[in-house]
């Protein structure tokens, strides 16, 4: 493994600052920070992570760590750009709001008002219309199938047009939440028929360039790609080089920046608009876009809201192939991070990732280290040791953890999940082949299996056998 490498883009001139109103040495932060990140690299395998630490509406610290590129040894920097997924959405929702604070868009009224003859059908006969308020907070009951290319493919993506005529009415609106990107696509073709601005265009305009933006997040210009990372993906606790790919519902989250400049449109969410002393949205639509909709308490309007430490935070991911992104923020403290890595698939690290650089940033004291997120390499169980696995296992009420075998294979479904794959790296431990989670399977003083352990990240949950 190559020595991880780690620059620093701003110099920071005083050994301290005033974090969450304590005294909070920087040189420390970085100190810890840097100790956990170099052991994620270095054990799983990641090439590069970048972030921002910002507060109020200062950057406190940007940082990259490892390579954008492994095969040339290139270091990757705080200005290496990246794939930004779905945290976009926050961004498209920003956009959403400005409309609404003009008068241009009611929240609350049907969507086809703005879609003329892009109309979404009422198939289910719904006492209410879908409404923009359903289509940023992913609860309007629209379901579509999202396309995603080689970048090199000779092939055209749907355009927003399509995207609209594709998408189908599966549930009532507001009655539950379902991740939709389609949904904010279609929202911003509602903003290109009201502005009469094409969104891109909008975004450029209205948003990025007022915070001195001046990037072209969607079509990046020559001097991006100069600085764009590899995508990777891991295999084996390796990165293996992955295509860059293209994704046809673009203001859902296909666009590339470096952490430092997205995390100017973050500032927004804790300074009630504003950036400095610029204003992009009034401290009403900040509010909205942080508050649950129609019961729903974990998503806002382009925000996914919750806690951490008692604290209200809000977050967004974002993972497409060789990328991922991640952003927290302490609404409480006021402090946020934003993680852009050019590996796919590693949300749940990158979130735990955040939550101790918050912590940190909130002057914690004694903060739990990152867990391990090496994967495990398969050995060979025989059939008759597995077959001792197999049974039901209790891991909450009128929920069942079932262990099957299928010749030298072992299963695990989950009441009301997908029947799952298991590989041993022990002879009683296994992990799950599509996510960051083991199984271990206790035995008793007679050797007999009645009970399991289920880990996923520093959750640990037991099951006792009961067929």
């Amino acid at each position: 493994m190559k020595t991880i490498i780690y620059i620093i883009s701003i110099t920071m001139v005083l050994k301290s600052s005033i974090l969450s109103g304590q005294q909070i040495s920087i040189s420390k932060m970085e100190s810890e920070l840097n100790k956990q990140i170099e052991n994620l690299i270095s054990e799983t395998g990641i090439p590069s992570v970048s972030i921002s630490l910002f507060n109020n509406d200062s950057i406190i610290l940007s940082r990259a760590y490892g390579y954008s590129n492994i095969a040339l040894n290139i270091k990757a920097t705080p200005k290496t750009v990246y794939h930004t997924g779905s945290t976009f959405k926050t961004v498209t929702a920003t956009a959403i709001m400005q409309l609404s604070e003009s008068g241009k868009i009611d929240l609350d009224a049907s969507v086809n008002k703005y879609l003329k003859c892009d109309s979404i059908e009422n198939v289910l006969n719904c006492d209410y219309p879908i409404s923009m308020r359903h289509l940023l907070s992913h609860q309007s009951g629209l379901i579509g199938n999202t396309e995603m290319i080689n970048l090199w493919d000779r092939k055209d993506l749907k355009n927003l047009k399509s995207i609209a005529k594709d998408v189908k009415q599966i549930k009532e609106p507001g009655k539950e939440f379902e991740y939709c990107n389609h949904c904010y696509a279609i929202s911003a073709l509602a903003l290109e028929n009201i502005t009469g601005e094409d969104f891109t265009t909008y975004i450029i305009d209205r948003v990025l360039e007022p915070l001195n933006i001046d990037e072209n997040p969607f079509s990046p210009s020559p001097e991006m790609m100069e600085m764009m990372a590899i995508p990777y993906k891991l295999k084996d606790n390796k990165a293996i080089p992955e295509n860059y790919v293209r994704f046809d519902v673009y203001p859902a989250g296909d666009a590339y920046l470096n952490p430092t400049l997205f995390a100017k449109l973050l500032m927004l969410q804790i300074n009630n608009g504003k950036y400095q002393e610029l204003s992009l949205l009034n401290e009403k639509s900040i509010n909205e876009m942080q508050s649950e909709q129609f019961q729903y308490k974990d998503y806002g309007l382009g925000l996914f809201i919750g806690t951490l430490d008692s604290h209200k935070t809000i977050s967004h991911g974002g993972t497409l192939p060789g990328f991922t992104a991640y952003f927290l923020i302490d609404l409480k403290t006021k402090n946020g991070i934003y993680i852009m890595s050019n590996t796919g698939d590693i949300r749940q690290v990158l979130e735990e990732l955040s939550k101790y650089a918050i912590r940190l940033m909130n002057g914690e004291k004694d903060i739990e280290e990152l867990p391990s997120f090496m994967k495990k390499e398969a050995i060979e169980v025989s059939g008759l040791i597995l077959q001792t696995y197999v049974g039901k296992y209790k891991v909450a009420p009128n929920v069942f953890a079932d262990i099957t075998q299928e010749e030298n294979q072992l299963f695990v479904q989950i009441t009301g999940q997908p029947k799952l794959d298991l590989f041993p790296y022990e002879e009683t431990k296994f992990s799950l082949k599509v996510m960051d989670a083991q199984i271990e399977f206790i035995k008793d003083s007679d050797g007999q299996v009645n009970e399991l352990i289920l880990y996923q990240g520093k959750n640990k949950v037991p099951g006792k056998r009961e067929d």
